[in-house]
């Protein structure tokens, strides 16, 4: 039998099907039905598209208007694996996003986005990989301009395939795949503020590893305040907490409390946060987002065994309150994975998320009065094309707001509250450092990269 996503009514198109909430939350809910999912086990959106991976199972649809529509158009609908995670980038600076599925313990696939179909690249390029990967996600780490790809394994050593003009090459000798660990996720992010990309491997059961890139080379720092504790780790986000200008890093552990490491120009410590440090429920996954575009970042933490989840609305000043009568919070579920998205291009963010009990998805559409808001897409010239590994610094109104241009997360949303005028600084992979003033607020903001100061011009 042919394992595949359709409609519950088998019709060409899925209808949203308004599901009752209680009291009159922010966010309501509709129901995307499937029939013979199963179990989904990841699910990505991407230009207006959605895409749905399970246990053998998946499919992709395009949003229209109210409508999800059933698509054809990729070979991603074909994948019959035990998909765990999809993940974005141009691999090839053709300026068209490419994708990559990491099935667990079957081949994984290379898709190369041809004129907006996902077709299965030529082994040339990427050449066929078995693996049990946990994690992917596409970074330039030799910062040649061409998107690499690295993957965590849940056992033995990490895997990383360097790109070099449009061809993949697995790297066997990089300190980042040297050593065993079960590393669920790795963050690539400016730890200690030199302006490189260093790397956090989050590790299940066993001390977590930091590198910090000196002199172009990733070098182990065991004893780095992120390494303590071995905690059963799930998932970890960058997020600026306090909204100073520092991005902090966010730990969630399985029926143990979150752990919160406060960055103060380059210092981190472990901090405290009453509506956070007590939570000890079977947390899943975080989600950073500004869910009423006030100019801070909230959490949303998902969780299994039929336990609500969490919403933390982000009250300033590093306060958190934890919305219990919020939609996304009312009912007992197993939802292992959240991504946030604005899928009404209202400027408001949603929630998708896969029903780990039906075959459904659940879409938690923003009802919340936005406050303004930017949609900021970088395009790199002289970086990589998918500017992987930017960070954009955002200030109005005397707050400063930091974040860094990840998997799947450019363009990034940005809620700049009730101002109007957006000051920001770019520091792009090439060392490029670009300021832009930009006035034409709630609006999709494309930023092309500035020439480096040391690039010469003419002849």
């Amino acid at each position: 039998m042919k394992h595949y996503i359709t409609t519950i009514l088998a019709a060409i198109a899925l209808t949203l099907i308004a599901a009752p909430t209680l009291a009159a939350p922010p966010m309501t809910k509709t129901i995307i039905p499937t029939q013979d999912a199963g179990y989904i086990n990841t699910i990505s959106t991407k230009d207006n598209q959605l895409f749905v991976l399970g246990f053998g199972a998946s499919a992709s649809y395009d949003w229209q208007g109210q409508i999800f529509i059933p698509t054809q158009n990729h070979d991603i609908s074909q994948n019959t694996g035990i998909a765990k995670y999809i993940t974005w980038g141009d691999y090839d600076n053709d300026g068209d996003e490419d994708a990559f599925v990491l099935n667990y313990g079957g081949t994984s696939y290379f898709y190369q986005n041809q004129n907006g179909n996902l077709v299965v690249a030529n082994p040339q390029i990427f050449p066929t990989l078995r693996v049990v990967g946990s994690h992917a996600q596409f970074i330039d780490i030799d910062n040649n301009g061409f998107l690499d790809l690295y993957i965590s394994t849940a056992y033995g050593n990490n895997i990383l395939f360097t790109n070099q003009q449009g061809i993949f090459t697995r790297n066997t000798i990089h300190p980042l795949v040297s050593n065993q660990t079960k590393t669920i996720k790795t963050l690539f992010f400016d730890i200690d503020n030199n302006g490189t990309l260093d790397a956090f491997l989050l590790n299940n059961g066993e001390p977590h590893d930091v590198y910090l890139q000196l002199h172009n080379q990733f070098i182990l720092q065991p004893n780095h305040i992120f390494s303590s504790g071995q905690q059963q780790s799930t998932d970890a986000a960058q997020i600026d907490i306090d909204t100073d200008g520092d991005l902090d890093l966010f730990i969630t552990n399985y029926n143990q409390a979150p752990l919160i490491f406060e960055q103060n120009n380059g210092t981190y410590q472990l901090t405290t946060i009453s509506a956070i440090s007590n939570l000890e429920q079977p947390i899943r996954s975080a989600v950073i987002f500004d869910i009423d575009n006030d100019a801070d970042s909230d959490i949303y933490l998902t969780t299994d065994q039929f336990t609500n989840n969490i919403l933390l609305e982000n009250t300033g000043n590093g306060s958190f309150s934890n919305r219990t009568n919020h939609a996304l919070t009312l009912e007992k579920n197993i939802t292992k994975l959240a991504i946030p998205t604005d899928m009404n291009g209202d400027g408001a963010i949603d929630i998708l998320s896969p029903n780990g009990v039906q075959p459904s998805i659940e879409l938690f559409t923003n009802q919340t009065p936005t406050n303004n808001w930017l949609d900021i897409n970088l395009v790199g010239q002289y970086s990589n094309k998918s500017a992987l590994g930017a960070q954009i610094e955002i200030m109005t109104g005397g707050t400063t707001q930091i974040f860094t241009i990840i998997q799947n997360q450019n363009p990034q949303h940005i809620g700049i509250g009730s101002n109007d005028t957006t000051n920001i600084i770019i520091h792009w992979p090439s060392g490029t450092i670009q300021q832009e003033t930009i006035t034409d607020i709630n609006t999709f903001q494309t930023i092309i990269e500035s020439e480096p100061p040391y690039v010469k011009e003419g002849p």
